[in-house]
Protein backbone atom coordinates (compact mmCIF):
# COMPACT_ATOMS: atom_id res chain seq x y z
CA UNK A 1 0.00 0.00 0.00
CA UNK A 2 1.31 3.39 -0.97
CA UNK A 3 1.59 5.92 1.88
CA UNK A 4 0.54 9.53 1.42
CA UNK A 5 3.50 11.81 0.74
CA UNK A 6 3.59 13.50 4.23
CA UNK A 7 3.48 10.13 5.94
CA UNK A 8 6.21 8.75 3.67
CA UNK A 9 8.42 11.70 4.50
CA UNK A 10 7.90 11.21 8.23
CA UNK A 11 8.71 7.49 7.93
CA UNK A 12 11.88 8.32 6.06
CA UNK A 13 12.88 10.87 8.70
CA UNK A 14 12.17 8.39 11.50
CA UNK A 15 14.32 5.77 9.79
CA UNK A 16 17.14 8.29 9.44
CA UNK A 17 17.07 9.13 13.17
CA UNK A 18 16.95 5.44 14.08
CA UNK A 19 20.01 4.79 11.91
CA UNK A 20 21.83 7.81 13.41
CA UNK A 21 21.18 6.82 17.01
CA UNK A 22 22.06 3.22 16.20
CA UNK A 23 25.38 4.42 14.81
CA UNK A 24 26.03 6.62 17.87
CA UNK A 25 25.17 3.74 20.17
CA UNK A 26 27.56 1.46 18.32
CA UNK A 27 30.33 4.08 18.59
CA UNK A 28 29.60 4.48 22.30
CA UNK A 29 29.60 0.72 22.82
CA UNK A 30 32.87 0.43 20.90
CA UNK A 31 34.44 3.14 23.07
CA UNK A 32 33.16 1.58 26.28
CA UNK A 33 34.28 -1.88 25.26
CA UNK A 34 37.83 -0.84 24.28
CA UNK A 35 39.49 0.61 27.41
CA UNK A 36 42.32 -1.90 27.09
CA UNK A 37 43.52 -0.20 23.92
CA UNK A 38 43.49 3.16 25.68
CA UNK A 39 45.42 1.70 28.61
CA UNK A 40 48.05 0.21 26.28
CA UNK A 41 48.48 3.64 24.73
CA UNK A 42 48.72 5.21 28.21
CA UNK A 43 51.52 2.75 29.11
CA UNK A 44 53.38 3.70 25.92
CA UNK A 45 53.14 7.40 26.81
CA UNK A 46 54.27 6.68 30.36
CA UNK A 47 57.34 4.76 29.16
CA UNK A 48 58.15 7.62 26.77
CA UNK A 49 57.88 10.18 29.57
CA UNK A 50 54.70 11.79 28.21
CA UNK A 51 53.06 11.81 31.64
CA UNK A 52 50.40 14.41 30.88
CA UNK A 53 49.06 12.36 27.94
CA UNK A 54 49.21 9.14 29.96
CA UNK A 55 47.30 10.71 32.86
CA UNK A 56 44.71 12.11 30.46
CA UNK A 57 44.03 8.67 29.00
CA UNK A 58 43.78 7.15 32.48
CA UNK A 59 41.24 9.77 33.54
CA UNK A 60 39.28 9.14 30.34
CA UNK A 61 39.12 5.42 31.15
CA UNK A 62 38.22 5.95 34.79
CA UNK A 63 35.32 8.29 33.98
CA UNK A 64 33.54 5.41 32.25
CA UNK A 65 35.18 2.51 34.09
CA UNK A 66 35.90 3.62 37.69
CA UNK A 67 36.53 -0.01 38.65
CA UNK A 68 39.32 -0.46 36.09
CA UNK A 69 42.04 -1.07 38.70
CA UNK A 70 44.96 -1.34 36.26
CA UNK A 71 44.23 2.13 34.87
CA UNK A 72 43.90 3.53 38.39
CA UNK A 73 47.22 1.95 39.42
CA UNK A 74 49.01 3.46 36.42
CA UNK A 75 47.48 6.85 37.19
CA UNK A 76 48.63 6.57 40.82
CA UNK A 77 52.13 5.51 39.78
CA UNK A 78 52.56 8.58 37.58
CA UNK A 79 51.25 10.86 40.31
CA UNK A 80 53.72 9.34 42.77
CA UNK A 81 56.59 9.79 40.30
CA UNK A 82 55.62 13.46 40.09
CA UNK A 83 55.74 13.56 43.96
CA UNK A 84 51.99 14.20 44.18
CA UNK A 85 51.85 11.70 47.02
CA UNK A 86 48.50 12.68 48.52
CA UNK A 87 46.62 12.22 45.24
CA UNK A 88 48.58 9.03 44.48
CA UNK A 89 47.52 7.61 47.86
CA UNK A 90 43.91 8.49 47.09
CA UNK A 91 44.07 6.59 43.80
CA UNK A 92 45.70 3.52 45.37
CA UNK A 93 43.08 3.54 48.15
CA UNK A 94 40.32 3.69 45.52
CA UNK A 95 41.89 0.75 43.68
CA UNK A 96 41.92 -1.23 46.92
CA UNK A 97 38.24 -0.47 47.50
CA UNK A 98 37.44 -2.23 44.23
CA UNK A 99 40.11 -4.95 44.63
CA UNK A 100 41.28 -5.26 48.22
CA UNK A 101 44.03 -7.83 47.55
CA UNK A 102 45.45 -6.23 44.40
CA UNK A 103 49.24 -6.60 44.70
CA UNK A 104 50.20 -3.65 42.54
CA UNK A 105 47.97 -1.29 44.49
CA UNK A 106 49.25 -2.60 47.84
CA UNK A 107 52.87 -2.35 46.74
CA UNK A 108 52.39 1.11 45.22
CA UNK A 109 50.69 2.37 48.37
CA UNK A 110 53.54 1.00 50.50
CA UNK A 111 56.08 2.79 48.30
CA UNK A 112 54.25 6.10 48.63
CA UNK A 113 53.96 5.67 52.40
CA UNK A 114 57.72 5.08 52.57
CA UNK A 115 58.46 8.19 50.50
CA UNK A 116 56.15 10.19 52.79
CA UNK A 117 58.12 9.01 55.83
CA UNK A 118 55.32 6.86 57.19
CA UNK A 119 57.65 3.90 57.57
CA UNK A 120 55.60 1.78 59.98
CA UNK A 121 52.54 1.91 57.72
CA UNK A 122 54.66 0.97 54.72
CA UNK A 123 56.26 -1.95 56.59
CA UNK A 124 52.84 -3.19 57.70
CA UNK A 125 51.90 -3.57 54.02
CA UNK A 126 55.23 -4.84 52.69
CA UNK A 127 55.79 -7.49 55.35
CA UNK A 128 52.76 -9.63 54.40
CA UNK A 129 53.44 -9.02 50.70
CA UNK A 130 56.94 -10.51 51.03
CA UNK A 131 55.52 -13.47 52.94
CA UNK A 132 52.85 -14.13 50.30
CA UNK A 133 55.36 -13.76 47.45
CA UNK A 134 58.53 -15.19 48.95
CA UNK A 135 60.20 -15.41 45.55
CA UNK A 136 59.65 -11.76 44.63
CA UNK A 137 62.97 -9.86 44.88
CA UNK A 138 61.27 -6.50 44.29
CA UNK A 139 59.07 -6.81 47.39
CA UNK A 140 61.98 -7.95 49.57
CA UNK A 141 64.15 -5.09 48.31
CA UNK A 142 61.47 -2.49 48.97
CA UNK A 143 60.92 -3.81 52.49
CA UNK A 144 64.67 -3.67 53.13
CA UNK A 145 64.81 -0.07 51.89
CA UNK A 146 62.00 1.11 54.15
CA UNK A 147 63.47 -0.73 57.13
CA UNK A 148 66.80 1.01 56.49
CA UNK A 149 65.08 4.40 56.22
CA UNK A 150 63.38 3.76 59.55
CA UNK A 151 66.72 2.94 61.20
CA UNK A 152 66.12 -0.81 61.57
CA UNK A 153 69.44 -1.70 59.93
CA UNK A 154 69.67 -5.29 61.19
CA UNK A 155 66.24 -6.22 59.80
CA UNK A 156 67.05 -4.32 56.62
CA UNK A 157 70.34 -6.21 56.22
CA UNK A 158 68.57 -9.57 56.55
CA UNK A 159 66.01 -8.55 53.91
CA UNK A 160 68.78 -7.41 51.54
CA UNK A 161 70.51 -10.75 52.01
CA UNK A 162 67.25 -12.51 51.17
CA UNK A 163 66.76 -10.30 48.12
CA UNK A 164 70.33 -11.07 47.01
CA UNK A 165 69.50 -14.79 46.88
CA UNK A 166 66.60 -13.91 44.56
CA UNK A 167 68.50 -11.36 42.43
CA UNK A 168 72.29 -11.44 42.80
CA UNK A 169 72.94 -8.80 40.10
CA UNK A 170 70.63 -6.06 41.36
CA UNK A 171 72.55 -2.81 41.92
CA UNK A 172 69.90 -1.68 44.40
CA UNK A 173 70.24 -4.87 46.46
CA UNK A 174 74.05 -4.83 46.47
CA UNK A 175 74.29 -1.14 47.35
CA UNK A 176 71.61 -1.42 50.03
CA UNK A 177 73.32 -4.43 51.61
CA UNK A 178 76.64 -2.56 51.63
CA UNK A 179 75.10 0.48 53.32
CA UNK A 180 73.30 -1.64 55.91
CA UNK A 181 76.45 -3.62 56.72
CA UNK A 182 78.35 -0.35 57.11
CA UNK A 183 75.64 1.03 59.43
CA UNK A 184 76.02 -2.12 61.54
CA UNK A 185 79.83 -1.54 61.63
CA UNK A 186 80.45 -4.82 59.80
CA UNK A 187 83.38 -3.40 57.87
CA UNK A 188 84.57 -6.57 56.16
CA UNK A 189 81.07 -7.44 54.98
CA UNK A 190 80.51 -3.88 53.74
CA UNK A 191 83.77 -4.07 51.79
CA UNK A 192 82.65 -7.33 50.20
CA UNK A 193 79.30 -5.86 49.16
CA UNK A 194 80.92 -2.76 47.67
CA UNK A 195 83.29 -4.99 45.71
CA UNK A 196 80.19 -6.69 44.29
CA UNK A 197 78.77 -3.28 43.36
CA UNK A 198 81.95 -2.51 41.40
CA UNK A 199 81.65 -5.83 39.59
CA UNK A 200 78.24 -4.69 38.32
CA UNK A 201 79.06 -0.97 37.91
CA UNK A 202 82.84 -0.58 37.37
CA UNK A 203 82.88 3.22 37.71
CA UNK A 204 80.65 3.58 40.74
CA UNK A 205 81.84 6.54 42.79
CA UNK A 206 80.23 5.50 46.07
CA UNK A 207 81.69 2.00 45.97
CA UNK A 208 85.18 3.23 45.14
CA UNK A 209 85.29 5.91 47.81
CA UNK A 210 83.77 3.63 50.45
CA UNK A 211 86.22 0.82 49.70
CA UNK A 212 89.07 3.29 50.13
CA UNK A 213 87.59 4.77 53.30
CA UNK A 214 86.65 1.46 54.93
CA UNK A 215 90.06 -0.03 54.16
CA UNK A 216 91.71 2.66 56.29
CA UNK A 217 89.05 3.21 58.94
CA UNK A 218 88.54 2.43 62.59
CA UNK A 219 86.47 3.86 65.41
CA UNK A 220 89.68 5.32 66.85
CA UNK A 221 92.79 6.21 64.88
CA UNK A 222 96.02 7.89 65.93
CA UNK A 223 98.29 9.25 63.20
CA UNK A 224 101.89 10.22 63.90
CA UNK A 225 103.72 12.01 61.09
CA UNK A 226 107.24 13.24 60.61
CA UNK A 227 108.67 14.95 57.54
CA UNK A 228 111.95 16.45 56.41
CA UNK A 229 112.64 18.80 53.51
CA UNK A 230 116.24 19.12 52.31
CA UNK A 231 117.15 22.10 50.08
CA UNK A 232 119.77 21.69 47.40
CA UNK A 233 121.69 24.90 48.17
CA UNK A 234 120.71 25.73 51.73
CA UNK A 235 121.43 24.37 55.18
CA UNK A 236 118.14 25.63 56.58
CA UNK A 237 116.16 22.46 56.10
CA UNK A 238 112.56 22.14 57.29
CA UNK A 239 111.15 19.58 59.68
CA UNK A 240 107.66 18.73 60.87
CA UNK A 241 106.12 16.58 63.55
CA UNK A 242 102.34 16.14 63.64
CA UNK A 243 99.83 14.09 65.59
CA UNK A 244 96.16 13.59 64.69
CA UNK A 245 93.52 11.69 66.62
CA UNK A 246 90.44 10.57 64.66
CA UNK A 247 87.16 9.50 66.26
CA UNK A 248 84.42 7.89 64.20
CA UNK A 249 81.18 9.43 65.47
CA UNK A 250 78.92 7.37 63.18
CA UNK A 251 79.03 5.59 59.85
CA UNK A 252 78.77 9.05 58.22
CA UNK A 253 80.82 11.37 60.42
CA UNK A 254 84.40 11.39 61.65
CA UNK A 255 86.04 14.11 63.74
CA UNK A 256 89.70 14.68 64.54
CA UNK A 257 92.02 16.80 66.66
CA UNK A 258 95.38 18.04 65.37
CA UNK A 259 98.74 19.20 66.70
CA UNK A 260 101.89 19.95 64.72
CA UNK A 261 105.29 21.53 65.28
CA UNK A 262 107.22 23.16 62.41
CA UNK A 263 110.93 23.96 62.26
CA UNK A 264 111.46 26.43 59.39
CA UNK A 265 114.03 29.10 58.62
CA UNK A 266 115.67 28.64 62.02
CA UNK A 267 112.40 29.03 63.97
CA UNK A 268 110.05 26.53 65.56
CA UNK A 269 106.32 27.21 65.67
CA UNK A 270 103.31 25.06 66.51
CA UNK A 271 99.64 24.95 65.66
CA UNK A 272 96.63 22.99 66.81
CA UNK A 273 93.03 22.59 65.73
CA UNK A 274 90.24 20.26 64.77
CA UNK A 275 88.25 19.09 61.79
CA UNK A 276 85.63 16.67 60.54
CA UNK A 277 84.63 14.59 57.55
CA UNK A 278 80.98 13.96 56.79
CA UNK A 279 78.75 12.22 54.26
CA UNK A 280 75.74 14.45 53.61
CA UNK A 281 74.21 11.87 51.28
CA UNK A 282 75.56 9.09 49.14
CA UNK A 283 76.24 11.65 46.43
CA UNK A 284 77.76 14.42 48.53
CA UNK A 285 80.41 14.69 51.24
CA UNK A 286 81.97 17.55 53.19
CA UNK A 287 85.29 18.26 54.87
CA UNK A 288 86.12 21.15 57.21
CA UNK A 289 89.02 22.02 59.49
CA UNK A 290 90.37 24.94 61.52
CA UNK A 291 93.96 25.33 62.73
CA UNK A 292 95.31 28.18 64.86
CA UNK A 293 98.81 29.21 65.87
CA UNK A 294 98.74 32.28 68.17
CA UNK A 295 101.74 34.54 67.76
CA UNK A 296 103.15 32.74 64.71
CA UNK A 297 105.43 34.71 62.38
CA UNK A 298 106.12 32.15 59.63
CA UNK A 299 103.24 29.68 59.53
CA UNK A 300 99.58 30.81 59.45
CA UNK A 301 98.06 32.14 62.65
CA UNK A 302 94.65 31.12 61.37
CA UNK A 303 94.01 28.42 58.76
CA UNK A 304 90.42 27.44 57.85
CA UNK A 305 89.41 25.01 55.10
CA UNK A 306 86.08 23.71 53.82
CA UNK A 307 85.42 21.44 50.87
CA UNK A 308 82.32 19.96 49.27
CA UNK A 309 82.31 16.96 46.91
CA UNK A 310 79.25 16.17 44.79
CA UNK A 311 78.62 13.48 42.17
CA UNK A 312 77.99 15.22 38.84
CA UNK A 313 77.45 12.14 36.69
CA UNK A 314 78.17 8.43 36.67
CA UNK A 315 81.99 8.64 36.57
CA UNK A 316 82.61 12.23 37.60
CA UNK A 317 82.66 13.96 40.97
CA UNK A 318 82.89 17.73 41.34
CA UNK A 319 84.97 19.35 44.10
CA UNK A 320 84.59 22.88 45.44
CA UNK A 321 86.92 24.06 48.16
CA UNK A 322 87.95 27.23 50.00
CA UNK A 323 90.90 27.87 52.27
CA UNK A 324 91.62 31.04 54.22
CA UNK A 325 95.06 31.79 55.69
CA UNK A 326 95.90 34.63 58.02
CA UNK A 327 99.61 35.30 58.44
CA UNK A 328 101.25 37.98 60.58
CA UNK A 329 100.78 40.70 57.95
CA UNK A 330 98.92 39.08 55.07
CA UNK A 331 95.65 37.27 54.48
CA UNK A 332 95.12 34.84 51.62
CA UNK A 333 91.94 33.36 50.17
CA UNK A 334 92.50 30.15 48.22
CA UNK A 335 89.78 28.91 45.87
CA UNK A 336 90.24 25.23 44.94
CA UNK A 337 87.87 23.81 42.29
CA UNK A 338 88.51 20.34 40.93
CA UNK A 339 87.04 17.09 39.78
CA UNK A 340 87.59 13.37 40.23
CA UNK A 341 87.23 11.13 37.19
CA UNK A 342 86.89 7.39 37.81
CA UNK A 343 88.67 5.56 35.02
CA UNK A 344 88.05 2.05 36.36
CA UNK A 345 87.28 0.29 39.61
CA UNK A 346 90.97 0.69 40.60
CA UNK A 347 92.06 3.96 38.98
CA UNK A 348 90.87 7.54 39.33
CA UNK A 349 92.33 10.94 38.49
CA UNK A 350 91.86 14.22 40.37
CA UNK A 351 92.89 17.42 38.55
CA UNK A 352 92.60 20.61 40.63
CA UNK A 353 93.23 24.33 40.42
CA UNK A 354 94.50 26.43 43.33
CA UNK A 355 93.64 30.08 42.78
CA UNK A 356 95.11 32.35 45.47
CA UNK A 357 94.41 36.02 46.18
CA UNK A 358 96.36 37.86 48.91
CA UNK A 359 95.42 41.01 50.79
CA UNK A 360 98.50 42.80 49.36
CA UNK A 361 97.07 42.42 45.84
CA UNK A 362 99.25 39.51 44.69
CA UNK A 363 97.74 36.33 43.26
CA UNK A 364 98.77 32.86 42.21
CA UNK A 365 97.58 29.88 40.19
CA UNK A 366 98.60 26.26 40.66
CA UNK A 367 97.73 23.25 38.52
CA UNK A 368 97.80 19.95 40.37
CA UNK A 369 96.85 16.51 39.07
CA UNK A 370 96.93 13.25 41.04
CA UNK A 371 96.58 9.71 39.74
CA UNK A 372 95.34 7.18 42.30
CA UNK A 373 95.77 3.45 41.85
CA UNK A 374 94.35 0.96 44.34
CA UNK A 375 96.74 -1.96 44.16
CA UNK A 376 94.69 -3.90 46.72
CA UNK A 377 91.76 -2.99 48.98
CA UNK A 378 94.19 -1.76 51.65
CA UNK A 379 97.03 -0.48 49.43
CA UNK A 380 96.73 2.85 47.61
CA UNK A 381 99.39 4.37 45.36
CA UNK A 382 99.35 7.98 44.19
CA UNK A 383 101.42 9.88 41.65
CA UNK A 384 101.05 13.62 41.15
CA UNK A 385 102.61 16.61 39.41
CA UNK A 386 102.07 20.30 39.95
CA UNK A 387 103.02 23.59 38.37
CA UNK A 388 102.56 27.13 39.65
CA UNK A 389 103.14 27.34 43.41
CA UNK A 390 102.97 25.02 46.41
CA UNK A 391 99.67 26.33 47.74
CA UNK A 392 98.23 22.80 47.98
CA UNK A 393 100.49 22.13 50.99
CA UNK A 394 101.53 25.66 51.87
CA UNK A 395 102.65 26.59 55.38
CA UNK A 396 104.36 29.88 54.47
CA UNK A 397 103.30 32.90 52.43
CA UNK A 398 106.08 32.39 49.86
CA UNK A 399 104.75 28.97 48.98
CA UNK A 400 101.41 30.51 48.06
CA UNK A 401 102.13 33.70 46.14
CA UNK A 402 105.85 34.31 45.64
CA UNK A 403 107.86 31.36 44.43
CA UNK A 404 107.18 29.72 41.07
CA UNK A 405 107.42 25.95 41.56
CA UNK A 406 107.10 22.72 39.62
CA UNK A 407 107.26 19.27 41.08
CA UNK A 408 106.28 15.63 41.27
CA UNK A 409 104.85 13.62 44.15
CA UNK A 410 104.81 9.88 44.77
CA UNK A 411 103.25 8.09 47.72
CA UNK A 412 101.93 4.79 48.98
CA UNK A 413 99.46 4.12 51.76
CA UNK A 414 98.84 0.65 53.15
CA UNK A 415 97.25 -1.10 56.08
CA UNK A 416 100.04 -3.38 57.18
CA UNK A 417 97.86 -5.25 59.67
CA UNK A 418 94.54 -4.81 61.42
CA UNK A 419 95.86 -2.25 63.93
CA UNK A 420 98.71 -0.71 61.95
CA UNK A 421 98.91 1.47 58.83
CA UNK A 422 101.79 3.17 57.06
CA UNK A 423 102.07 5.97 54.50
CA UNK A 424 105.24 7.09 52.73
CA UNK A 425 105.49 10.22 50.58
CA UNK A 426 108.21 11.78 48.44
CA UNK A 427 108.12 15.14 46.65
CA UNK A 428 110.70 16.83 44.44
CA UNK A 429 110.25 20.56 43.88
CA UNK A 430 112.05 22.79 41.42
CA UNK A 431 111.79 26.54 42.15
CA UNK A 432 112.47 29.50 39.89
CA UNK A 433 113.63 31.95 42.56
CA UNK A 434 115.09 29.72 45.26
CA UNK A 435 116.61 26.33 45.85
CA UNK A 436 114.93 23.12 44.79
CA UNK A 437 114.21 20.55 47.46
CA UNK A 438 113.57 16.92 48.28
CA UNK A 439 110.72 16.32 50.70
CA UNK A 440 110.00 13.05 52.48
CA UNK A 441 107.24 12.19 54.94
CA UNK A 442 106.22 9.11 56.88
CA UNK A 443 102.92 8.57 58.69
CA UNK A 444 102.24 5.78 61.16
CA UNK A 445 98.56 5.01 61.83
CA UNK A 446 97.37 3.10 64.86
CA UNK A 447 93.81 1.71 64.58
CA UNK A 448 91.87 0.66 67.65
Amino acid sequence: MKLPRPLAFRALLLEFFLLFFSFQASVSITTLEDPDKLLRTAYEHQRAGNFALAKGLCRRILVEFPQYVDARNLYARILAYETNYVEAMSQYDSALVFSGRNEEARFGKAQVLGWMGRFKNAIDILQPLTEEQAGNALYATELAKVLAWSGEHLRAYKEYQRAFVLDSKSEEVLRGAARSAKSLHRKEEALDWYQRVLAVIPFDREAQSEINRLSFSAVNELQLQTSYEAFESSSQNHQLFAADYYLELSDRWKSYGHFSSFSKFGSTESNFGAGCYGVLSYGASIFAQLFVSPGATIIPRFDATTELSVVLMKQVEGIMGYRFFSFANTQVLLFTPGTTIYVSERIWITPRLYLGQASDGSSSTTYHTTLFFRLAPSTLIRLAFFSGNESFRATSIDQIISVRSDGVVAGVRMRVMENLGLELLYQFTSRSASAGSHFGAGTLSLYF
